[in-house]
């Protein structure tokens, strides 16, 4: 009887630690990347804040197109354009699910932000000028993290 209600003990606990952390996005995520400044490094910078997920763009010049596809299985929600321009746009597809970001960028930062309510990740897939971004120029998180292609995902 006592090995019974350790054991359920034990997996009460475990229960408990992972809806804990249920909803929480990678630590490597999170924070502004230290590297993104006005005319920076041509490229895109990610991360996750208290306010959601931000994605900037930016670039000494010459005028570049990014172009971001982000999915869930979650919903994103709360979508803000923090810093636009005439041109630059984003459209949300697939009941929500589906984020698409068209940006014009040069010698400034042009950002987004939104929630994703559920889910268990996030995939993106970036292009600049027509082309898959190089992954060296994809800053993730507070220290700049750049993942292994230009499509990845970021699993909560």
């Amino acid at each position: 009887m006592r090995r019974i209600a350790v054991a359920f003990g034990m997996a009460l606990a475990l229960g408990v630690a992972m809806v804990g952390t249920t909803g929480a996005w990678p630590d490597r995520f999170e924070g502004r990347p230290e590297q993104l400044e006005v005319g920076g490094d041509a490229g895109f910078y990610i991360w996750h804040a208290d306010d959601g997920v931000h994605l900037s763009t930016t670039g000494p010049g010459p005028e570049r197109h990014f172009r971001a596809v982000i999915r869930t299985d979650g919903e994103l929600e709360d979508i803000d354009q923090v810093r636009l321009e005439e041109g630059d746009r984003y459209e949300v597809r697939d009941g929500g699910q589906v984020l698409v970001v068209d940006f014009t960028t040069y010698g400034h930062i042009d950002n987004i932000r939104w929630r994703v309510a559920g889910g268990t990740e996030m995939r993106f897939d970036l292009n600049v000028d027509g082309h898959p971004i190089r992954p060296r120029n994809v800053y993730l998180g507070e220290q700049g993290v750049h993942p292994s292609s230009p499509t990845f995902r970021i699993p909560r």
